[in-house]
């Protein structure tokens, strides 16, 4: 009779925990061990945390929550079903609705690291781009994805050293979205959780996981005494320059604050190039302006981020002032802003 592992988790898949028995349960039978799994599930969260998919091939054998969610008392369900898990938290009435809460330093490392993926794989995309425009190349990212994406360039009289390089761009792709697909999974009942967050998400361009990333960046809004104060923590007020009575001038970006929250903003502000966004005018006129995006994004930037000031600060969720016929709005401007 061979070596047994019998490896129990109390909770359906939902984070590290998982992935490390699974990735045991993988490894553990070349060394001659048999292992079998026991683990909470549940079937109603469109595959996440079903636990019979997320251990597929593997010897497991499921507790299904499903029927105790759906119970009055979900730790109490009728007909005999599987009660919750003794910290389940996810309840009317039950004072946090996180599973296993972490400490705030912990849940800002995870965003950050979050942060560090996404702009490393913005990174390789841009590349892509650059690639394609130094041969008058113009396929899309999810095009030159699938299986004959290579040929594409190929026949586009790409050659192969770049067309090599556009390769290994996709491959690091690849390779951090595996991470940041699991990372997003892990963070969003933190986002659903937080009401800084539930009220952030409503400002357009802002997303459940930029939401909470401001808002665990913003901590207590009474830290800052007006929105320019946050705008300031963001590090996206300008430098101002004066000397004695003479005119300011406006210099680089203040480098002093929270490069997390600032990411975040400018993350957000990157769809204001939609129509339907509330600063879309805005993003047109800094963009005609100054004949540069990165500045039309930053004033976006500074808007969402004095929203957000005036949301926590009122508890209210966005509501964009009605347009009105004005050709242009300064950045630094309240105009067409209510939150």
């Amino acid at each position: 009779m061979g070596r047994r592992v019998l490896s129990a988790s109390n909770f359906f898949p939902r984070g590290g925990s998982a992935h490390v028995i699974r990735a045991l349960a993988e490894r553990l039978p070349s060394e001659g061990w048999d292992v079998t799994i026991l683990s909470g599930s549940r079937r109603d969260a469109g595959g996440h945390g079903d636990a019979s998919r997320f251990y597929r091939g593997l010897d497991v054998h499921e507790v299904d929550f499903t029927a105790a969610l759906s119970a009055s008392d979900p730790m109490d369900p009728p007909g005999g079903a599987p009660p919750m898990h003794p910290s389940f938290e996810d309840r009317r009435d039950a004072p946090d609705r996180v599973f296993a809460s972490l400490d705030d330093r912990a849940l800002r490392e995870r965003l950050r690291r979050r942060m560090h993926l996404v702009r490393l794989r913005t990174s390789a995309k841009g590349r892509i781009f650059g690639l394609q425009t130094q041969w008058g190349v113009r396929i899309s990212l999810r095009r030159l994805r699938r299986a004959d994406g290579m040929t594409l360039l190929e026949r586009a009289g790409m050659p192969a050293v770049w067309r090599h390089s556009i390769s290994e761009c996709l491959a690091l792709i690849d390779f951090l979205d595996a991470r940041i697909v699991p990372l997003d999974a892990e963070l969003r009942p933190f986002a659903q959780a937080d009401p800084r967050a539930v009220l952030l998400d409503t400002i357009p361009g802002v997303a459940e996981l930029l939401a909470l990333t401001i808002a665990v960046e913003i901590g207590e809004i009474s830290r800052f005494a007006g929105p320019e104060k946050l705008v300031s923590y963001g590090r996206l007020a300008p430098r101002v320059r004066q000397s004695g009575e003479g005119r300011p001038h406006t210099g680089p970006l203040n480098k002093s604050g929270s490069r997390l929250l600032g990411w975040a903003a400018v993350e957000a502000a990157q769809h204001a190039w939609r129509e339907s966004n509330p600063w879309h005018q805005l993003y047109l006129d800094v963009g005609r302006r100054s004949r540069n995006h990165n500045s039309a994004k930053a004033a976006v930037a500074r808007k969402i981020l004095i929203a957000a000031w005036h949301m926590l600060s009122r508890n209210e969720p966005f509501k964009p002032a009605p347009r009105t016929g004005a050709t242009s709005v300064p950045a630094s401007s309240r105009l067409a802003l209510a939150a």
